[in-house]
């Protein structure tokens, strides 16, 4: 027979930890937030837009396919750590000779392989379904992928000191701070859509000037190349800032002892 006293208690179990942690609470708001603002956005530059025809499609499925290089790129270094902390073997690691560079090294040129993968990949589905033939800009999108790719390291450099500062409790981090960086740098849609205050904001990131930039190559390309140096000087800033601070998260980590993040 069907008590519900039982059927509470498993309700009490799992509900009452949700509401006392802030990184439970965080997932419960945050992603309706991201939708919102993601579609949102993008509904409204679609709706600018509907007479831009296939101009217009094809700089969608541009940054569409742009930014898996950005997101592959940070969640191999991210995911691959949070593993080893799932697996308990994160001490084991690194009693090993292994150098925390040395592995970012190793997690970096896994993240630029499969971004590159998924980004060609993405470009063959987009011509087989839509028709849109982008290998054709390759020649122009080479710095821009570079960059992209750099982009991804310096949000995964951000993650693993996360990771290496709080363990497996902000575990869900990884996924909500690249879409969080795929909002701010408008990725889908240009920031000239954002309030002002925000639209300041993004031009932080270097990855805004980057998405400007390959959006500026289907309108007539003045600003490609403003765009591309303004994205490389700040990405080469931002990777040293994100590189000394995970080194140095990772020596206090050290210090405290590693066991406390599994």
């Amino acid at each position: 027979m069907i008590k519900f006293a039982r059927i509470w208690g498993i309700i009490f179990r799992h509900l009452k930890p949700t509401f006392r942690d802030p990184i439970r609470l965080a997932d419960m708001f945050y992603w309706p937030l991201v939708d919102v603002t993601l579609f949102g956005f993008m509904a409204t530059w679609s709706q600018e837009n509907v007479v831009g025809g296939s101009n217009f499609i094809i700089t969608v499925m541009t940054c569409i396919s742009c930014w898996y290089l950005i997101q592959r790129a940070a969640l191999e270094i991210a995911r691959n750590l949070l593993i080893e902390i799932w697996d308990s073997h994160l001490i084991n690691l690194f009693a090993t000779p292994i150098s925390l560079a040395e592995l970012m090294i190793a997690l970096m040129i896994i993240g630029i392989v499969q971004a590159l993968i998924t980004f060609f990949y993405g470009l063959g589905i987009i011509w087989l379904l839509y028709g849109q033939n982008i290998f054709c800009l390759l020649g122009q999108l080479y710095p821009f992928m570079i960059l992209l790719v750099t982009c991804g390291w310096v949000i995964g450099f951000l993650i693993v000191s996360l990771l290496l500062r709080f363990g497996k409790n902000v575990d869900t981090l990884i996924w909500a701070t690249t879409w969080f960086f795929a909002i701010i740098s408008g990725a889908f849609y240009p920031i000239s859509l954002f309030p002002l205050v925000l639209q300041k904001i993004s031009y932080l990131f270097p990855a805004t000037y980057l998405f400007d930039g390959v959006r500026d190559l289907f309108r007539g390309g003045a600003f490609y190349w403003y765009n591309l140096g303004m994205g490389f000087g700040l990405v080469l800033v931002y990777f040293i800032l994100s590189w000394l601070l995970m080194h140095q998260v990772f020596k206090l980590s050290k210090i405290r002892g590693f066991a406390r993040l599994e």
